[in-house]
């Protein structure tokens, strides 16, 4: 009777083991799937900055063409610009190294569950 009791019990440990390997797994996948919205917001913004920052030293070099001198304005508008996009660069690769070391952090858990699980 005690060894059936703790077969049982070895049995709903395994059960209880296996579904939180399951529920990790399930975690990692929508993980991924969030990370994957936010970089390609993130790409989306970029590209947007870009192409402003990029339309802005045109409008400049135009400017510098039909007046000869450069607009301090729209020059400290295209500096601001160039700024906010350096920003954005260095918020997508902050996110970048915070996804890629959440994802060991989680692939890390999810071995010493399995490994757990095998020793069973």
């Amino acid at each position: 009777v005690a060894a059936v009791n703790a077969l049982q019990s070895m049995k709903a440990e395994l059960e209880g083991q296996r579904q939180r390997i399951h529920e990790l797994e399930d975690l990692v996948s929508q993980f991924n799937v969030d990370m994957s919205g936010v970089m390609s917001l993130i790409g989306e913004r970029f590209r947007g900055c870009d192409e402003l920052v990029n339309l802005k030293l045109r409008e400049l070099n135009f400017s510098l063409i039909l007046q000869g001198s450069a607009d301090d304005e729209m020059l400290q508008h295209v500096e601001k610009l160039k700024t906010e996009n350096d920003q954005l660069r260095e918020e997508l690769r902050t996110l970048q190294e915070v996804h890629s070391e959440e994802m060991e952090e989680l692939a890390r858990e999810a071995a010493d569950r399995i490994a757990e699980h095998d020793e069973l």
